[in-house]
């Protein structure tokens, strides 16, 4: 048989031979488009810089640790199969089990003596409390009885007659016939003296019966031993059978994750090369910014100094032409009282200058105004070009930060899909067969139709969560996705769809399934935490989960929970229904009527958890309409006692569910 020890160290994985030195190779590429581009970067503002694009040598060790921790086995405990899961393999039958020769007896109304004294040991005990108490032996009693029995201080007929006589065993009043008189008679011979007489009397009285007894408890003896032996045998052969099948499907899972693995470490390489050109064509453009920019600059100022200086020689020029012209004006003005009219025409030129002047001083001043407005057209020309690099610039930056985003989502979907091979290559074959599996599912959907209630109940209870997503704004017109987690038998799905919703349910249950899938739902065999860590962030409008929470470890559910955070948009709506354990019927007895619940969760501490985890608003909604009517009523104020007995019937009549709806922070 090819078997391998769990002391011999992990075979490496066909590729992985030599991925690493494949990494290093992929490392070094893009170092060297990183390093061809120049030193300078477009520098990133500091209120970014928690989203600052993955470095090359970032992403190959991300990788290289992932595929090393995998190749040494060191798997973290939150990888394990889910339970109650199946994993996909080579069927594994189910080994035989032992039983005890001595079949238990039917529950009836009465018994003889010699129906109980055939068991021995912890079986006598189990069987006593089960036929005469009707339910299993407590610790304390069942261990003292055993130590009594074994170390010879109790017979079994006194075990019997004290568990009889008790008052238990008279309330269930069950009737054990030629019990009483060798009770005493056993009883008795615990007496000083008188019981030693009386235990010699009764061992002569049964020697004649003791051979008898002797001879069957040897043949029993020697059935139980052949039994055991043929088990053993049995198990041995179903062993060898399991570890050649395991080994066979340890090698196909093999091949198959070193084929994908392959394919998306060249998948990564591609997006690296993609990331390190878009890195180049950004500090190119960058550069050439810089030199426009500064070229645009040096134009500006060179072209206010020059109108500056032009217009201050022109202005210049105009005031001392201007001073002149009236200093001759001046001379003129003061001159004409004394001249004659031969001079009035030499007085009419000068006006004429005068004018002429005035004009080349308009012309000069619209000139001057001209030039400025030029000034003006061209500096906003540059400011727009400006403009346009500037938004080139973003879009880059928006692009690069895409890509690196991308190249996150594809490493996350890579780690998971990694963590799910490696499991199933762990634990391919170990799980149940598919037979037992589809008969335990079977079994939940009756248990489902038995205890939980009518559809059309179930219906009416879902449908007062409508109002809630109207009040977050959820509208049927959106179009967004609402995920039903555990959906069932699809109550919740047929209530969204006949108000015009987009419903979509998760659930591993087959059965329900194919019931949600004939009433035209939209359903999704897969494990919750698992589906939601293959969705897009921000993808989902609203996240429900009707009496799912309770049949999750601890640890699972704060893996759901950040999960369902990212997988939200924002003003997403999750909703969490449970039973309610502020009713002691439900967190005594109904909540343990489902054998696949863990343990009940206290509205408090579930409110507590969801906002610890990132969730606003996040309030509690106790649940009674459409769930029945308690028969107990409180009492009149005038009762002796009334608010003692009041305090215990709200104990008693407390909401049997309650809901934790939160919101997602962002509108």
């Amino acid at each position: 048989m090819n078997t391998t020890s769990s002391s011999d160290p992990p075979r490496p994985l066909g590729p992985f031979l030599d991925l690493d030195a494949q990494m290093e190779q992929i490392r070094a590429e893009l170092t060297q488009q990183r390093t061809s581009s120049g030193p300078d970067r477009l520098e990133q503002p500091r209120e970014n810089a928690g989203s600052l694009p993955l470095r090359a040598d970032e992403i190959m060790a991300r990788v290289r640790a992932e595929v090393g921790r995998r190749r040494t086995g060191n798997i973290p405990a939150a990888a394990e199969a889910p339970a109650g899961k199946s994993f996909q393999g080579n069927r594994v039958e189910r080994l035989p089990r032992w039983a005890p020769a001595a079949f238990r007896l039917p529950e009836q109304g009465e018994y003889v003596l010699s129906d109980f004294l055939r068991f021995d040991d912890a079986d006598f005990i189990d069987v006593v409390y089960q036929t005469l108490l009707r339910r299993p032996p407590d610790p304390d009693g069942s261990g003292g009885y055993l130590d009594a029995l074994r170390s010879g201080a109790l017979s079994k007929v006194e075990i019997l007659g004290n568990i009889r006589f008790s008052e238990e065993g008279r309330k269930q009043g069950v009737h054990v016939d030629g019990l009483l008189l060798p009770y005493k008679l056993h009883r008795w011979r615990h007496l000083r003296v008188f019981g030693w007489f009386l235990g010699m009397g009764m061992a002569v009285w049964r020697l004649p019966r003791l051979a008898w007894r002797l001879q069957g408890m040897e043949a029993s003896a020697a059935h139980e031993s052949q039994q055991a032996g043929r088990v053993l045998a049995q198990l041995a052969d179903g062993v060898d059978r399991h570890f050649a099948n395991l080994n066979e499907a340890i090698d196909r899972l093999r091949n198959e994750l070193a084929q994908s693995v392959t394919s998306r470490v060249e998948g990564v390489r591609v997006v690296a090369a993609r990331v390190g050109a878009l890195q180049a064509v950004v500090e190119s453009a960058s550069e050439d910014l810089r030199a426009k920019h500064a070229e645009l600059e040096h134009k500006m100022q060179q072209g206010l100094a020059g109108q500056d200086a032009r217009r201050t020689e022109l202005i210049r020029t105009l005031d001392g032409s201007v001073s002149e012209l009236r200093g001759k004006l001046e001379a003129i003005a003061d001159s004409l009282d004394s001249v004659d009219d031969k001079h009035a025409s030499k007085h009419a030129e000068l006006l004429e200058s005068l004018a002429a002047i005035e004009t080349r001083r308009m012309a000069l001043a619209e000139t001057l105004h001209a030039s400025n407005m030029q000034w003006l057209r061209e500096r906003k020309e540059l400011a727009n070009r400006l403009s346009v690099y500037d938004a080139a610039l973003a879009r880059l930056d928006e692009q690069t930060q895409e890509d690196q985003r991308n190249v996150r989502a594809m490493l996350q979907r890579l780690t998971v899909f990694l963590e799910g091979a490696t499991e199933n290559e762990k634990y391919g074959g170990a799980g149940r067969s598919d037979e037992a599996a589809i008969a335990l599912e079977a079994q939940y959907a009756s248990f489902e139709r038995t205890f939980r209630g009518d559809r059309e109940q179930i219906k009416q209870r879902a449908a007062h969560y409508l109002e809630t997503l109207a009040a977050a704004g959820i509208l049927p017109s959106d179009g967004g996705v609402i995920l039903d987690l555990g959906s069932g038998r699809g109550e919740w799905l047929e209530v969204l769809a006949q108000h015009g919703y987009h419903g979509r349910g998760v659930d591993l249950n087959q059965g329900m399934l194919q019931e949600s899938e004939t009433r035209g739902h939209e359903v999704v065999e897969a494990d919750a935490l698992e589906y939601l860590r293959a969705q897009e962030t921000g993808s989902v409008t609203a996240i429900t989960s009707m009496h799912l929470v309770e049949h999750i470890p601890h640890p699972v559910l704060i893996q759901l929970l950040d999960e369902a955070l990212r997988v939200l948009r924002p003003g997403g709506v999750l909703i969490l229904e449970t039973p309610n354990p502020e009713n002691v019927l439900v967190g005594s007895c109904m909540f343990y009527m489902d054998p696949t619940h863990l343990h009940p969760i206290p509205p408090p501490l579930l409110q507590w958890v969801v906002q610890a985890r990132g969730f606003e608003q996040a309030s509690i909604e106790r649940l009674s309409e459409h769930r029945g009517a308690s028969d107990l009523k409180p009492v009149s104020d005038a009762v002796p006692g009334a608010n003692q007995i009041n305090q215990m019937v709200s104990w008693f009549t407390a909401p049997p569910d309650y809901a934790v709806i939160a919101r997602k922070a962002g509108k």
